[in-house]
Order: C-alpha cells, then sequence, then structure tokens
C-alpha cells in the first residue's frame, strides 16, 4: 500500500506547474464545511418541527 502511494506521488508536474493543495492552503474550509452542514440541517429540522407543530397544535383550517 505505501507503494502505491509512492508511485501516485513519483509524477512531479514540469516547471510552472504548481500543486494545489487546498488542505494545506486553506485549513479552516473543514469548519466552514461542517459549520455549513450543521446549519442546513438544522434548518430542515427546523421546517419539519413547525409543520409538525401545527398539525398537531392548531386547528385544521389554520393548518393549511
Amino acid at each position: 500500500m505505501a507503494e502505491d502511494k509512492a508511485e501516485t506521488q513519483a509524477f512531479t508536474p514540469g516547471p510552472g506547474y504548481r500543486q494545489f493543495k487546498g488542505r494545506d492552503e486553506f485549513p479552516s474550509n473543514i469548519l466552514h464545511g461542517t459549520l455549513a452542514c450543521a446549519i442546513w440541517i438544522g434548518s430542515m429540522h427546523f421546517n419539519v418541527s413547525v409543520l409538525l407543530f401545527s398539525f398537531l397544535f392548531l386547528p385544521f383550517s389554520k393548518f393549511l
């Protein structure tokens, strides 16, 4: 398995090319991605909870 990694990294681009590693350049991307997913999933849970609340505690005419 270590030899496979060595083979994949054996290729070095010629001059003028740069290997871009986003994780090295911007280490906070993981935090931003996690926060974005949490906000997105939280908003879906909020919508479901509002729908469930209105279904259980409001009259049918107001629920619609």
